[in-house]
């Protein structure tokens, strides 16, 4: 891989830009039917807007001259999910319940434009050196369809079982109906997906003392499937619904001072990826297993410190030939943190608080060929607490990449972005 370049430099062309609107609306409501039983009632709607006008810069050589293309694209998503849940507590014998029941029903839109501009080739450059490059175009004016509508109903129901204050049982079973369909810019209806899976969660519980837990746990789920990228010939195609399992096996503790978890996992998720011929696919399935130790000591009303790891074997399998095997894109054998908060006394409300992030090498492309260099970062802020004119204030500041490190990161299969350089941000939050 060439050096990381300098993320202040202006590796886009003039006249390239990528526009964002978020719209969120969520409302809820609770009742408390009797003691030891509640309601709740939710509504979440969403809609998100994307039109750019950018080049895709094509590295050439280890001197980082490259080709760049253009593409002007615009598409949206809406989503919205409702669910109605009850809660309570019964007792059966010597056995305590916790229930859950309820439903749901959650549905996906995305569009599209009937039309998308690409030009393959629109100069050269280098990516130490400002863009010598100008491009135009609006994206914002181009007709949108819809080419895919995904629509989950689902039905849910979960006991946690209590018996005496050691061993506890949670079996939960989820009845989900999954319905997709999709068109292309012709109105040519693609090809639905309808499945109908009950996909069950078993864990079981041990507490050795009161302040800690051994646990073992097994979940199904299903989730909705990709989107090829742009890049690809099926491109902007809804791909069916993705299966996944997870097992996991840890302990959890809390004792005075410390605290911390430590687990073991696997997670076996069908896979998506560029193939050879230049095609989105989801075949096989992607492997994720290791563990994840993590844990905090309280030295004193003033310091505490944290720290985490997390080792990661993560490869495909049961996938195509060139594949098959392979480390999954973008996905590091170890990461590893560090953070340290310090009350200060002279000045009650203030703490100061420091960290180091460290990232393992990974690679960016199936074939496992470009391998993208580990990198630490150092991390620095405030945080001050008070109250003015009657309300709870708090000032935060914070330094990210304290020392400026330059380094890639993974940016989807074959794709790379320069890591953020130095930056620093301050906000106040008021509670009325």
């Amino acid at each position: 891989m060439p050096d990381p370049s300098n993320p202040r430099t202006q590796t886009q062309p003039d006249g390239s830009y990528y526009h964002t609107t978020d719209q969120v609306a969520t409302a809820g409501l609770q009742w408390n039917l009797a003691p030891g039983w509640n309601a709740s009632a939710t509504y979440r709607k969403s809609r998100r807007d994307i039109d750019y006008s950018y080049s895709t810069l094509y590295v050439q050589n280890l001197a980082g001259d490259y080709t760049a293309d253009q593409s002007v694209y615009k598409f949206r998503q809406d989503f919205e999910h409702a669910q109605a849940m009850v809660d309570g507590e019964i007792t059966t014998g010597p056995v305590k319940h916790r229930v859950v029941f309820g439903a749901s029903r959650q549905r996906f839109l995305g569009y599209a434009p009937y039309q998308s501009i690409y030009t393959g080739d629109v100069g050269s450059g280098n990516i130490y050196r400002d863009s010598p490059l100008t491009i135009s175009g609006d994206a914002g004016t181009q007709s949108l369809y819809r080419s895919s509508v995904i629509a989950q109903t689902a039905a849910f129901v979960s006991d946690t079982l209590s018996f005496g204050d050691q061993w506890s049982l949670i079996a939960g079973l989820r009845y989900n109906r999954f319905n997709q369909t999709g068109a292309n810019a012709a109105g040519t209806p693609t090809t639905p997906y309808k499945r109908n899976p009950a996909t069950p969660t078993l864990a079981l519980m041990f507490k050795p003392t009161p302040g800690s837990t051994l646990y073992v746990s097994a979940v199904e789920a299903l989730e909705r499937g990709g989107t090829a990228p742009t890049n690809v010939v099926n491109r902007n195609e809804v791909l069916g619904p993705i299966k996944s399992k997870q097992y996991e096996a840890g302990y959890k503790f809390e004792q005075g001072a410390w605290s911390g978890t430590a687990a073991l996992f696997r997670l076996d998720r069908t896979a998506g990826y560029t193939n050879a011929s230049n095609y989105y696919v989801q075949d096989g399935i992607t492997r994720y297993q290791g563990a994840d130790i993590s844990g905090r000591y309280r030295f004193d009303s003033q310091l505490s410190v944290a720290a985490g790891v997390m080792l990661l074997d993560a490869k495909y399998e049961e996938a195509a030939a060139a594949v098959n095997g392979k480390r999954t894109t973008g996905t590091p054998r170890v990461q590893a943190a560090l953070a340290a908060t310090y009350n200060v006394a002279a000045l009650p409300g203030l703490s100061l608080n420091g960290g180091l992030k460290y990232i393992g090498a990974a690679y960016m492309d199936t074939g496992n060929t470009y391998r993208l260099s580990p990198y630490l970062t150092a991390d620095a802020g405030a945080s001050y607490s008070t109250r003015l004119v009657g309300k709870d204030v708090t000032f935060t500041a914070a330094i990210q990449n304290l020392a400026g490190r330059r380094y890639w990161i993974y940016n989807g299969s074959n794709y790379v972005a320069s890591g953020a350089p130095r930056t620093v941000s301050l906000n106040v939050r008021l509670a009325f």
